[in-house]
């Protein structure tokens, strides 16, 4: 193994216990492989390893084993298309039980859609990016070998996607590493755990700079300095301009995590 500069890619299925409250086994790997399948081709199209699969949850790896120094960026390439591919799948939900099954659709799989469909269960998947300094290896035995992070490093990357459902994001969580590599391709909001200040600092991928969105990134800005407002502990300040941030954007889950968070602190 070497240690190598790489980038960390974890991911799951937020409420992931709601989808095994009403699929069976046979339903819930079908619904799975479907799933993985579509997640799985953005990681390969961004030159991505998929490391490992358990349950609902999936780390990849960029950079390794073939080095690639534009590693961090790749990633969120991959995470965004991702997140993309949650509202086709979505979609996938609503709409193949309105119609014949497919022809060589998995009778399993049609069965979850309906039985998905039904309960208003929709997927939102939760991406958390790490980069740094890494051991990889290849482990394992004579009879199978595989590519794998050896140390601790994943374990970063999956606290970054546990902040995402924690402070209800719809976006990709990433640390600072990640941000200074993508910050001039996407547009960005700082975002750490109100109740946990020590934690890591971390950015939100709001959108990529391409969508030439002047709104958003006028929001980016405001909420930057409201965050910073914040961390300087001028907590009556950085309530106000988050106040004013919500009457623009209602539907923003992580704007109102932060207004609830200050408020409970004082």
């Amino acid at each position: 193994g070497e240690k190598k500069e790489v980038s960390v890619l974890s991911l799951s299925i937020r409420n992931f216990n709601a989808v095994k409250k009403v699929l069976n086994a046979a339903q819930t790997v079908a619904f799975l492989n479907y799933y993985f399948e579509r997640i799985s081709s953005y990681i390969i199209e961004f030159n991505g390893l998929v490391e490992s699969y358990r349950d609902d949850e999936m780390t990849a790896l960029f950079g390794a084993p073939e080095t690639n120094e534009n590693h961090a960026l790749l990633s969120v390439n991959a995470a965004c298309g991702i997140k993309k591919a949650d509202k086709s799948l979505n979609d996938d939900i609503m709409t193949y039980p309105k119609s014949p099954k497919p022809e060589g659709m998995n009778d399993d799989l049609y069965t979850a859609f309906f039985i998905l469909g039904h309960n208003g269960i929709k997927i939102l998947t939760d991406v958390g990016i790490w980069s740094g300094d890494a051991f990889c290896a290849c482990m394992g035995g004579g009879a199978r070998k595989a590519y794998r992070v050896a140390d601790g490093a994943w374990c970063n990357a999956v606290m970054f996607r546990k902040l995402a459902e924690e402070i209800d994001a719809s976006g990709v969580i990433i640390d600072v590493n990640t941000a200074d590599f993508v910050k001039k391709d996407y547009i960005l909001r700082n975002v750490r755990s109100v109740c946990q200040k020590a934690s890591e600092p971390a950015c939100e991928i709001l959108d990529s700079l391409s969508s030439d969105d002047e709104k958003l990134w006028n929001y980016s800005m405001y909420w930057n300095q409201a965050f910073s407002l914040m961390e300087k502990g001028e907590d009556a300040k950085a309530l106000a301009v988050f106040m004013k941030l919500a009457e623009g954007r209602p539907g923003d889950k992580v704007c109102r995590y932060f207004i609830k968070s200050i408020n409970t602190v004082e």
